[in-house]
């Protein structure tokens, strides 16, 4: 296995873990357990905002 190969996995692994991540988060703010409650929508602004800060940190 040449160096290329060696990366090319690590780089396929790296994104087939992030697909996996993206689709449980979206699960999971699709299908909470918990009500919506006030204080829990603060928390999800939070969360949404914090999701946003980091995008633009990485573009």
């Amino acid at each position: 296995m040449s160096t290329a190969e060696y990366y090319e996995v690590i780089i396929n692994v790296i994104i087939g873990l992030t697909m996996i991540a993206l689709f449980l988060l979206f699960l999971y703010m699709v299908y909470g357990g918990e009500e919506q409650t006030a204080q829990s929508n603060v928390k999800g602004v939070k969360f949404y905002r914090w999701i946003l800060f980091l995008s633009r940190l990485i573009s």
